[in-house]
C-alpha cells in the first residue's frame, strides 16, 4: 500500500466532505516513440485506431504498451491537499468550509516553524503541508477511458451539483446532464477544448477513511 497526495479545489473537498464525491478522474500519461511523456497524443498519430461512431464521436484506440503503469491502485491511499487561508482572527483555515486547521501534537513543532515562515494569507493546495491534511482516502478501484465515456452516475459520483454550473446553464431553461454538467467542470479546470479533446483518463474510485 502507497500514501500519495492528491490535489482538489474548494468545491470538490466540500463535495467530498458531504459525501457527493466518491470519483476522480486524472489525465493518463503516454509514451511517445521519441521516448518523452506526453498527456495527449495528438489526432492522426499513426500509433492510435481511430474508429467513428454513427454520433459521429471519434473512439481512439491505444496500443498495450503506451500506457505507462497506473500511479493509482487499488488499496493504495490519498491525502488531500486544499487550500488554506488566514482568518480575520489570524487562524489558519480551510478554503473549502472556513473550519480550523487542528494537529496532532506531535506535529505541534514543524506546524509553529511553517506558520511563522508563512508570508501571505493564503496558501494554495500544492503547498499544503502533510500535517495539515484532514482528508484520507482510500482507492477501491480504477479504470482506464476516454473522458467522454462518462456515465451518467459516474458523473455524479464526480460530485457534480447545479451550483457548480456556471449562470447561464444554471438559470436556464432546462439543466444539462450530469455527464455535460461534467464536461463543464472539466473545462473550468483543464481549460477549454479539453472535454472534446476526449483525453485517457484514470477513472479512480475512493472512499473516505479516517486520517
Amino acid at each position: 500500500m502507497k500514501s500519495r497526495p492528491i490535489l482538489f479545489s474548494a468545491p470538490m473537498v466540500k463535495a467530498i466532505l458531504e459525501g457527493r464525491k466518491t470519483q476522480t478522474r486524472r489525465l493518463i500519461k503516454f509514451v511517445a516513440p521519441s521516448g518523452n511523456i506526453s498527456y495527449r497524443r495528438p489526432a492522426g498519430d499513426p500509433l492510435i485506431t481511430e474508429t467513428q461512431n454513427t454520433q459521429g464521436y471519434t473512439t481512439r484506440t491505444v496500443p498495450e504498451g503506451l500506457m505507462l503503469q497506473c500511479p493509482y491502485q487499488v488499496g493504495d491511499q490519498l491525502w488531500v491537499r486544499e487550500n488554506l487561508r488566514l482568518d480575520a482572527a489570524g487562524f489558519w483555515v480551510y478554503a473549502a468550509d472556513r473550519a480550523l486547521v487542528e494537529f496532532d501534537p506531535e506535529h505541534e513543532a514543524a506546524a509553529l516553524v511553517w506558520a511563522d515562515h508563512k508570508d501571505k494569507e493564503h496558501c494554495p493546495s500544492i503547498h499544503m503541508p502533510r500535517w495539515a491534511s484532514r482528508i484520507l482516502l482510500e482507492i477501491t478501484e480504477v479504470r482506464a477511458q476516454q473522458l467522454r465515456k462518462i456515465s451518467e452516475e459516474d458523473a455524479l459520483q464526480e460530485g457534480i451539483h447545479e451550483d457548480l454550473l456556471p449562470a447561464h446553464l444554471r438559470y436556464g431553461k432546462e439543466l444539462p446532464s450530469p455527464q455535460h454538467a461534467f464536461g463543464h467542470l472539466w473545462e473550468s479546470i483543464n481549460g477549454k477544448g479539453s472535454w472534446d479533446a476526449n483525453p485517457w483518463v484514470w477513472a479512480i474510485t475512493f472512499k473516505r477513511v479516517k486520517p
